[in-house]
């Protein structure tokens, strides 16, 4: 079994620079929640996101991206390639996908 590579680099997309800023304002507490620290964990360590996260591929012009579900309204795109993981959005459904 091979065991997973830790991430060497973050990239960050403006997309998701402007979320961070966005949900600082309306909920600081966020970013200690136990699941967004519990994803972030996962991620930057090259471990699987427990199922309750919801993890699974998107498709159409997001293909090759992942969604999962921090919180019930609270999604996360990313992508992993090569050691990095690039950061796109953090917010809610609606606003992620309008």
């Amino acid at each position: 079994m091979n065991q997973p590579l830790p991430i060497k680099e973050i990239e960050m997309a403006k997309e998701f620079k402007r979320d961070l800023v966005q949900l600082a304002k309306k909920a600081p507490h966020l970013f200690v929640h136990p699941r967004y620290l519990e994803v972030m964990h996962c991620l930057t360590n090259g471990l699987a996101l427990p199922a309750e996260y919801k993890n699974h591929p998107l498709k159409n012009n997001l293909k090759g991206y992942m969604d999962c579900h921090i919180l019930n309204d609270l999604v996360l795109i990313y992508k992993i390639e090569q050691q990095c993981l690039k950061l796109v959005r953090l917010n809610t459904h609606s606003e992620v996908f309008a």
